[in-house]
């Protein structure tokens, strides 16, 4: 893998040893080894599918080899959302990793934090399941998704609403511990130029609705614009 990446190995060669360092047969200390057997399944899958390897994939798992696995988060979704995990990678400066999941298939995923309290976030999605326009593009996962504090701050992280969220079998796409009525909210409000008073969103996230606010006082118009709890 240092090999590849100098620059010294292509990439069909990477595959092939990773094939030849697999154990097909008998007892081995990689198949327990969950950080080998990961990148080593991942790499042999590429190599199997002709699918490009991604430099960026296989510093990541140069990084679980001599780190080990990121710490894994429940398994219980806290919502799923219609960005992808490679849209809400770029809008963090980040970069996803793509690995794969045996029974599966390939999981495209990105972690990240809410930079106000750390709470550690995880988006993945699988790249054999792609979704209709509109729907859920990718599920979050953190620690104790039945946190409302735990959308709030996601929502804080990725600017986003609750009209972002897009609904999984009729049912709206965040935890159901979750009440969407106990969640704070924030009105936008505009004053014309006669004094009348509209309101013209609401919010229960203050980032986009200070997002939003921003964009309307751009537009100078002689209209006032401002935010006041629900």
């Amino acid at each position: 893998m240092r090999a590849y990446l100098a620059g010294n190995l292509g990439g069909t060669a990477l595959g092939q040893w990773a094939n030849d360092v697999w154990p097909h047969q008998g007892p081995s200390i990689i198949r327990g080894h969950g950080a080998a057997t990961s990148v080593l399944e991942s790499l042999i899958n590429l190599d199997d599918e002709g699918r490009e390897v991604r430099r960026s994939d296989v510093e990541t798992y140069l990084r679980w080899l001599s780190e080990g696995l990121p710490v894994q988060l429940p398994d219980e979704p806290l919502t799923v959302l219609r960005k992808t995990p490679d849209e809400i990678a770029q809008q963090l400066s980040l970069r996803t990793v793509r690995w794969w999941l045996n029974g599966l298939g390939w999981v495209s995923e990105v972690r990240f934090v809410a930079p106000g309290t750390g709470r550690p976030f995880c988006a993945g999605w699988l790249e054999n399941a792609p979704p209709e326009p509109g729907e859920a593009r990718s599920c979050i996962t953190t620690d104790h998704p039945q946190d409302a504090q735990a959308l709030l701050d996601l929502f804080d992280t990725l600017a986003l609403d609750l009209s972002d969220v897009p609904t999984m079998c009729g049912k709206p796409g965040w935890n159901e511990a979750i009440s969407a009525e106990g969640l704070p909210r924030w009105r936008l409000m505009r004053q014309d130029d006669n004094g009348r008073r509209f309101e013209i969103e609401t919010f229960s996230a203050p980032r986009k609705a200070r997002e939003r606010l921003r964009s309307y006082e751009a537009l100078h118009h002689k209209q006032i614009y401002w935010l006041e709890p629900v």
